[in-house]
């Protein structure tokens, strides 16, 4: 049996374990790189979800402006016979019609292109049957203060967990790097038993025992890789401190930036429906205004592509505040995905029962849903 046991250089269990360290915390980074990857793939499609949902109420709109547009175009053509309307109402109108008509085509050539590619984003062929069902989002109010988030993201955020571990990694390759320097001193112990080759069954299985034990010292001349490695392991340590430093700048700035986009967005809905409003009300004012004489086609256009603005406006905002608000979860570490690959509501259970059923497909492959 034999024993060598350093003293000074690669002694302690952090030098002579630190590879294994280093992948056993190699591993927890990739964890949580492949959960910060899921995160960031469920929101890149539920806002490409969302897209499809934003263009489908916009195509819808502009179906319910084409319909209105076919009402009054027949009521110039029917008030110029009768000499009610000018040649110009009429053609005005005809004008608009087509302008209409066309902007449908082209949202529904736009619509197609984009379930295709959304096809391409759950991982199926373009020619999957796959039938998408709106659901507009619903508006939820997150009374958060920015003081309270930014406190919850630096507690939570995986990424910052992962750059403060590896600063840790980096002062610990200094530590071994500085012992790497040091002397040669090692604790050596043999002991040894022996016997003879022509013994008796009866005389004794070892008949001799040897045993050594000193101390060897080995004095470095000459140590500049040594050293190299060490001012490497200073440089590295400080470009994790930076790095660190930054990464934490960059969550206060995206969670300040989440909340601020929310309350802007939140603020503008507001501000949308009031337009939505106002603009259904001036389009009933002109078409009775029409109808009795007193205003041309003009004013009854004007009024319906207002009414399409607004509410495509209003649908593009709420879309804009149900991905900045998961966005803000994801900024806050708290949004958590189940193994559907739906996020769980802060005090909440699982969306995923509801939501799943926004994305469907034909009845010959209804069991696998994304």
């Amino acid at each position: 049996m034999s024993l060598a046991q350093p003293l000074l250089r690669d002694a302690g269990y952090e030098t002579s374990h630190n590879q294994l360290t280093q992948a056993e915390r190699n591993v927890i980074y990739a964890i949580r790189d492949f959960e910060l990857f899921r995160e960031d793939f469920t929101i890149q499609v539920t806002r490409r979800y969302y897209d499809l949902v934003q263009l489908m109420r916009g195509l819808e709109n502009s179906q319910a402006e084409l319909k209105s547009r076919v009402f009054t175009t027949e009521q110039s053509i029917a008030l110029f016979e009768v000499g009610d309307a000018t040649e110009v109402d009429k053609l005005r109108s005809e004008r608009e019609y087509l302008r209409v008509k066309n902007d449908v085509i082209t949202q529904e050539a736009s619509l197609r292109l984009a379930i295709d590619r959304f096809k391409i984003l759950l991982g199926l062929p373009t020619s999957f049957p796959l039938r998408i069902r709106p659901e507009d989002p619903i508006y939820k109010d997150i009374p958060v203060s920015l003081e309270s988030a930014v406190s919850a993201a630096l507690h939570n955020r995986l990424d910052l967990l992962t750059a403060k571990d590896q600063f840790e990694d980096a002062q610990r390759e200094v530590r071994v790097a500085s012992n790497n320097l040091l002397p040669d001193l090692d604790f050596d112990a043999t002991y040894r038993l022996t016997s003879t080759s022509g013994r008796t069954p009866l005389s004794p299985a070892f008949d001799e025992n040897f045993y050594t034990i000193g101390l060897s010292l080995d004095l470095p001349f000459e140590r500049v890789s040594e050293r190299n490695a060490f001012r490497s392991a200073l440089i590295s340590m400080e470009r994790s401190r930076r790095s660190l430093s930054l990464t934490e700048d960059n969550i206060v700035l995206e969670v300040r930036e989440s909340i601020r986009r929310l309350r802007r967005v939140q603020a503008t809905l507001d501000i949308r429906k009031r337009e939505i409003d106002a603009a259904e009300r001036e389009e009933r004012a002109a078409s009775y205004r029409f109808d009795e004489g007193e205003a041309d086609n003009q004013d009854v256009s004007v009024a319906q592509a207002a009414v399409r603005r607004a509410r495509n406006s209003y649908i593009a905002d709420l879309v804009d505040f149900e991905t900045s608000r998961v966005q803000l979860l994801r900024d806050l570490g708290i949004l958590f995905i189940d193994q559907q690959g739906m996020w769980i509501e802060p005090g909440a259970e699982s969306q995923s029962e509801p939501r799943s059923q926004s994305v469907s497909e034909s009845q010959s492959v209804s069991e696998s849903k994304p």
